[in-house]
């Protein structure tokens, strides 16, 4: 009994120096550190732009007469021409657009040819100066007085605008490659192309062996073909129609079936020039249905005509959007401002003005009275109102107060 319980001892004090000596030389377990991830906030990012957007106007029948380029001439001490006058309230609607199309009636191309007035006439190239530096960067000069000096003149007049940069002048060409050269212009990065055409030159034609180039309303498939490639070079395609018949406040079947083709073929914008007088506004659908807007006639801008409706005109404004995601490009919010042409007894201080801008008794002075009874405010907008449609149409709100307040004593009468 004593032999056994010495050997549990020897067994139990071999088994603790064992486990003593294991424990020893293992290491303790030592458990690794959690891993903390650590995100660095998010970059903020710039927001991606979709929508690019650009403001257009459109001013008609830019008609220099002589009295408007002696009056200019009258200004100056040296023989120039101070055409500020003529166009000082009508300059902040120009310069505040990023587009703005002017029909130049006349021809510049003086010198080297004198002035002249109706019926052929012929303007100082310092006007077309004046326009620029106004703010003006798309113009027509596709006209039927675009011949009123014959070849040599319209050659003059192309080596004008020719000098100018940043500007899209569209009509008279050097030859048949200057022709294709589709004129464009871009603005926030939304592309306009400018076509300009007429349906006449007042019986008056280019030689036949002239290389000088102009479209004509009768010669559709060159017409179809330059609104097909502008089509493709820009994102907004504007045609400029010198069409339809003098003094005429209705449109004719014909034009409105022209612009049915020139929107058919990619027209966006269809501006009329020619008749001297405001014609309707309308939109039109093409077969790849795009809404099409077509002012038949936006009248004078600047002329000394002698009938009161041939001195009220407009000038077309409308917004561009680009949606940079589809491509696509539009017209928003189209409207016609009015613009009245004022001048004194034989045609003196002649001006033009915004309809905001002419006051009741600037209309009881004016000029054309001699030759239209009853010009004042109310022949004024019984005139815009029987030709445009009100939803293309804006009276100013304060012309609309002077109406209101007419008819209230009229009532009390």
């Amino acid at each position: 009994m004593l032999l056994k319980t010495r050997c549990l001892i020897v067994v139990i004090f071999v088994c603790s120096v064992f486990l003593f000596f294991s424990c020893a030389d293992n290491k303790p377990i030592v458990r690794p550190p959690e891993t903390v991830e650590i995100t660095e906030p998010p970059v903020p990012q710039e927001p991606v732009e979709t929508i690019k957007t650009a403001t257009f106007i459109a001013a008609g029948d830019n008609l220099i007469h002589d009295t408007i380029y002696k009056q200019a001439r009258a200004r100056t001490t040296d023989g120039t021409y101070d055409f500020f006058p003529l166009y000082e309230h009508i300059l902040p609607l120009v310069s505040s657009k990023d587009f703005a199309f002017i029909n130049q009636e006349t021809l510049l191309a003086s010198p080297p040819f004198e002035p002249s007035t109706y019926p052929r006439f012929c303007s100082p190239t310092v006007l077309g100066d004046f326009l620029i530096e106004a703010g003006f960067n798309m113009f027509s000069v596709s006209n039927n007085h675009m011949l009123d000096k014959g070849e040599e003149g319209l050659k003059v007049s192309i080596d004008y605008w020719a000098q100018k940069e940043e500007i899209a002048v569209s009509g008279a060409f050097r030859d048949e490659e200057d022709l294709q050269n589709i004129r464009t212009i871009e603005k926030n990065d939304i592309k306009l192309s400018l076509i300009a055409v007429t349906s006449s030159t007042n019986g008056l034609y280019l030689p036949v062996k002239s290389p000088l180039k102009i479209i004509k309303t009768e010669n559709e498939e060159l017409l179809e073909q330059q609104v097909k490639a502008a089509r493709e070079i820009s994102d907004f395609v504007v045609v400029s129609m010198h069409w339809g018949s003098e003094y005429a406040t209705k449109n004719s079947e014909n034009q409105r079936m022209i612009a049915q083709k020139l929107a058919d073929w990619g027209a966006d914008l269809i501006i009329g020039t020619h008749p001297h007088v405001l014609q309707p506004v309308e939109e039109l659908v093409s077969a790849d249905g795009r809404k099409v807007l077509v002012a038949y006639s936006i009248g004078n801008f600047v002329s000394a005509q002698n009938e009161g409706p041939r001195i009220i005109g407009a000038m077309l404004s409308l917004d561009l959007e680009k949606n940079l995601s589809t491509g696509d490009t539009y017209y928003k919010n189209p409207c016609l401002i009015p613009t009245i042409t004022h001048y004194g007894a034989g045609f003196s201080d002649l001006k033009i003005y915004p309809l905001s801008d002419y006051e009741p008794d600037l209309a009881k002075s004016h000029g054309v009275r001699k030759y239209t009874d009853g010009f004042d405010i109310n022949y004024i907008i019984k005139n815009l109102t029987m030709i445009v449609d009100d939803a293309y149409l804006q009276i100013p709100d304060n012309i609309q107060a002077l109406l209101a307040k007419q008819y209230e004593v009229f009532l009390l009468r």
